[in-house]
């Protein structure tokens, strides 16, 4: 095996990759919530051999963590067994259309999984990598720090497995993927480095890695609803603080790179839709320089409104051009927080209306999870209220 440029370990038959940045900060949860949502982590597999491939890798597919001095932490695997084929909920279709769609699902079953070894084979084409993903989150398990990887669905099959790790202390660890075949081949993916941080003790919106402060900021956590008519809409201020305490000068990335995650009071997680009505390219705009110990602060355009006189809905813009919305809002308290996700060192950006070109280069990369903090909803008279308070 060796390494090719993109850090992937490779060899003639499989390559493997974790596709996220190299760095991935997991905000450890305070005790007596334990609320701390999963995140996503995907794992590149591309066959290099002549023919296509069936690999069983739902079975064969292992994480590994380890320390940095390379001690490997023990794991728990726990599979439910009665994992079965995601079956079809009843559309609200008229009878023709929804007996169309059962007939092809069981041509389906019948056809295309005779030609598999089994369920949890996929289809891997020659040079055509696949993308397989696992739910990753930090969080207190019989009152002791876990850290807890998930592979749930996968392809038409759902999956239910699980492998915990007991991690004793915050701290920096390394992950990889590792895939055996049939033939007793190993093949591994390249290690990330996992930082467990914990919230700062004074400052419990703000995490540090590697000398960067990282936080959730919201300046008047009481956000006042709009009227219920169309058109009404107020403009809110949601966003992240970074401080760069490093030597070095950096760019920080703002272009997609914010990614909004709500929790309601009953603890519902609410990740928004994603929309987009064109694609906007990166401009200059979207980077901020931060030397030794300046601090940056960023609001993303968002704003509450009545939609389609049926609810309440938070919309938040990722700079592309797309935007996040949460609907069916009601008045009450939430959380929210925000993934600071920046993949690229180096982007070359536009500028509107002209053919020049910047490069931005020395530009963060890594993948961050800000604290949850507290967010309340109310009415206007209840907001005016709480205002003359």
């Amino acid at each position: 095996m060796h390494s090719n440029g993109n850090n992937a370990r490779e060899s003639k038959d499989i390559a493997m990759e974790i596709v996220e940045p190299n760095l991935i900060g997991l905000t450890i949860p305070d005790k007596l919530n334990n609320i701390n949502p999963y995140i996503q982590i995907a794992v590149s597999v591309t066959n290099n051999m002549a023919n296509s491939l069936y690999p069983d890798l739902a079975n064969s597919i292992v994480p590994e963590v380890m320390t940095l001095n390379k001690q490997v932490i023990e794991q728990k695997l726990v599979t439910d067994n009665s994992a079965s084929m995601v079956e079809i909920n009843t559309p609200i279709v008229p009878v023709f259309i929804f007996q169309v769609i059962q007939y092809f699902y069981q041509f389906y079953k019948k056809i295309f999984l005779k030609c598999r070894k089994n369920k949890t084979s996929l289809l891997v084409e020659r040079g055509m990598p696949i993308l397989i993903y696992f739910n990753v989150r930090i969080c207190w398990y019989n009152k002791r720090l876990t850290l807890e990887l998930k592979l749930t669905d996968f392809g038409f099959q759902r999956l239910n497995k699980s492998w915990f790790f007991e991690i004793i202390n915050s701290g920096v660890y390394q992950l990889r993927f590792i895939y055996i075949d049939s033939g007793k081949s190993r093949f591994e993916s390249q290690f990330v480095n996992l930082y467990l941080i914990q919230p700062s003790e004074f400052k419990k919106h703000l995490v540090e890695v590697n000398s960067i402060c990282f936080g959730t900021f919201v300046p008047n956590p009481v956000l006042i609803l709009p009227k219920k008519q169309e058109n009404a809409e107020n403009f809110v201020r949601l966003g992240i603080c970074i401080s760069n305490n490093t030597t070095t000068k950096l760019y920080f990335s703002f272009y997609n790179t914010l990614i909004p995650e709500i929790i309601t009071s009953n603890g519902k997680i609410l990740r928004g839709n994603y929309r987009c009505l064109g694609i906007i390219g990166p401009r200059e705009s979207d980077f901020e320089l931060a030397r030794h110990g300046q601090n940056l602060t960023f609001f993303p355009d968002a704003r509450l409104f009545w939609n389609k006189h049926k609810f309440f809905t938070l919309s938040i813009a990722a700079g592309d051009g797309g935007f996040r919305s949460f609907e069916h809002l009601n008045p009450g308290n939430y959380k929210i927080r925000f993934t600071y996700k920046s993949k690229k060192s180096v982007v070359t950006t536009y500028s509107r209306g002209s053919p020049n070109k910047k490069l931005i280069e020395g530009i963060w990369t890594g993948m961050v999870y800000t604290p949850f903090v507290e967010l309340r909803l109310v009415t206007r008279q209840s907001g005016i209220q709480y205002i003359q308070q």
